[in-house]
C-alpha cells in the first residue's frame, strides 16, 4: 500500500493538470481526494517523511507564481488544505476502525486454523493478503503516531492512535505469521 500511494502521490504531482477542481464526480479527483484525506505524512526511504499537504501547497503556490501555468492552482491549494483537516479528523478513525475489522479478521482465521490447520493451503492467499494488509496498517500507525503535527496535538487525535484492540491484532496477525 506505501508503493501505490507513492506512486500514486508523485503521479498526480507531475501531472496535476488531470485533476480538475471542478469535476468531483471524476475518478481522478476521487483517487487525488482519497489519497490526501488518508494520511498527512509520506515515507521516501526508511524513516524519512515528506508532509504532503505542505509540499502540495507550496508547490501549487510556486505554480501559481509561474507565468506558464493556466488558473484554478488558487482552487487546488484550497483543495490541499481542506484535505489536511480532514485527513486530522477523520484518518485516524478510520485507521481505527478498519484495525478493528482486522482483528475480527484474525481472529476468526487463527480460530479456523487452530481447529483444522489442513485449510492452511486453500486460505493461504486470503491470510497472505491479510497479514500484508495488517503489516501496512501498522507501519502507518506507526508513521503517523511519530510524526504528528505540532499544531494539532489534540487528546483526542491522540486518543485515536492508542486504542485498545491494537495489542491484540498484532498478537494475532504474529501468530498467524508463525503458523504459515
Amino acid at each position: 500500500m506505501d508503493r501505490l500511494e507513492k506512486w500514486l502521490f508523485f503521479g498526480f504531482l507531475f501531472c496535476h493538470r488531470v485533476i480538475d477542481v471542478t469535476k468531483k464526480d471524476s475518478g481522478e479527483y476521487r483517487i487525488w481526494s482519497l489519497l490526501l484525506q488518508g494520511m498527512w505524512v509520506l515515507p521516501i526511504i526508511r524513516d524519512e517523511v515528506i508532509w504532503i499537504h505542505d509540499e502540495l501547497a507550496h508547490f501549487f503556490k510556486d505554480l501559481k507564481n509561474c507565468k506558464s501555468e493556466p488558473g484554478g492552482l488558487g482552487k487546488k491549494s484550497q483543495e490541499v488544505k481542506t484535505f489536511y483537516i480532514t485527513a486530522l479528523k477523520s484518518s485516524p478513525k478510520y485507521r481505527h476502525q478498519r484495525r478493528l475489522y482486522l482483528t475480527g479478521l484474525l481472529n476468526h482465521y487463527s480460530g479456523l486454523l487452530k481447529d483444522q490447520p489442513g485449510l492452511i493451503g486453500p486460505r493461504y492467499l486470503h491470510i497472505s493478503k491479510l497479514l500484508s494488509i495488517c503489516r501496512s496498517e501498522f507501519y502507518w500507525l506507526i508513521r503517523h503516531k511519530s510524526n504528528l503535527p505540532a499544531k494539532k496535538q489534540e487528546k483526542n487525535l491522540l486518543e485515536q492512535f492508542f486504542k485498545v484492540g491494537l495489542n491484540e491484532c498484532v498478537l494475532l496477525a504474529e501468530s498467524m505469521h508463525v503458523r504459515i
